[in-house]
């Protein structure tokens, strides 16, 4: 199995993708079929929900419980909606990490993709080869109050940033994950890491995750510091990506080497506006954003700012659901590291083309 993962020469790729493609057309008919279900059982519920019926004193608590239920299938079906369309567009955007795959136009069944790959190292060697031969890393962990509930129905009903050791929170797993994936890629291990959203910060700022202003060297340092943070933060509020995303900006204009900001939160954004004149400025820097997205949304406004910001000099921002994409795959880690990388080969070779790498602040 592992020879069949080995990336080979585009002749030979595109010769194999062409035998299997019967199989993926119809792998690909039932994922859209699979969707649509979805999205019509979505509408019903909705229109459901919009005529509801009397409800007696007696059964009142059993009725609503009933109404928790229906309202937490209604969120998921319309997010299992939401990523079957986004894989979708992922797939239409990525033409340099599925060149490198070997996959036809014809045959871009993103499920029959991510199953090819069982471990994190493979996907690794995937991004590489479609282009990307050096990054640096920076997380935003977000702090806001809305993680208390936002793992409702995704997480159990616990905070986001519920601290067990045998049950990983969705932050754990996802830092460990990208940082697994990213790590052959950044020569200097450094991994600067910043919280936002809390009560001290609010919107107006970040906060360093080491009290002396120093980075992280490793995922592996990221976690723990992260695991001894958590527990002495006050979450707080409102949402903004802007102070964040400006502080990533500073990061880049100092080194002038290609950067990706992973930032982790609940999607839950209330200061729109200024995050979207945050990620048009970034645009004019050799600086990715993937934002990853964990627990029950809504995610309304993160396929906005991935879709709808036509000022950007390149596409740099790429939205993804954390759960949507782990509880759906047969390998999970893998699954999830190439969704939130489908693009970065392509947003690689748009800051080679427009030149932005190698310009520092001084230079400016």
């Amino acid at each position: 199995m592992a020879e069949e993962l080995k990336m080979v020469p585009q002749s030979e790729a595109s010769s194999s993708m062409e035998i299997e493609g019967s199989n993926l057309y119809y792998s690909l008919f039932g994922v859209v079929v699979a969707s649509g279900l979805a999205y019509v059982a979505y509408k019903i519920l909705m229109n459901r929900s919009n005529h509801p019926k009397s409800i007696s004193p007696a059964h009142h608590v059993k009725n609503s419980q009933e109404n928790r239920q229906r309202r937490g299938t209604e969120e998921i079906l319309a997010s299992v909606y939401s990523s079957a369309r986004f894989q979708a567009a992922r797939l239409r955007r990525s033409s340099c990490l599925v060149k490198a795959l070997g996959i036809s136009d014809k045959n871009k069944d993103f499920e029959k993709i991510a199953d090819k790959f069982h471990t994190i190292e493979e996907v690794s060697e995937a991004v590489r080869n479609a282009g990307v031969d050096s990054s640096n890393l920076i997380f935003g962990i977000d702090f806001t109050k809305s993680n208390l509930y936002s793992g409702r129905y995704t997480f159990n009903g616990n905070s986001l940033h519920h601290l067990d050791e045998n049950t990983p929170n969705p932050y754990q797993r996802v830092i460990t994950i990208l940082g697994k994936t990213l790590a052959p890629f950044d020569k200097d291990g450094i991994i600067p890491v910043f919280g936002f959203g809390d009560y001290t910060t609010e919107d107006k700022r970040v906060f360093n995750f080491n009290d002396d202003d120093s980075y992280c060297h490793g995922f592996e340092n990221v976690l723990k510091v992260y695991n001894e943070k958590v527990p002495k933060v006050k979450l707080g509020g409102p949402t903004d990506f802007a102070p964040l995303i400006r502080e990533a900006i500073r990061i880049v204009e100092k080194s002038g080497e290609y950067h990706i900001l992973v930032i982790i939160g609940d999607g839950q954004v209330t200061a729109e506006r200024r995050t979207q004149d945050a990620i048009v400025e970034a645009s004019h820097y050799p600086l990715s954003i993937i934002m990853v997205g964990v627990g029950d949304g809504p995610w309304e406004i993160m396929e906005e700012f991935d879709d709808k910001l036509p000022k950007r000099k390149f596409d740099n921002f790429q939205f993804i659901h954390f759960e949507s994409i782990v509880d759906n795959a047969e390998f999970p880690e893998p699954s999830f590291a190439l969704n939130a990388l489908m693009e970065i080969p392509d947003q690689f070779k748009q800051i080679k083309v427009q030149g932005l790498l190698g310009r520092k602040v001084s230079e400016e």
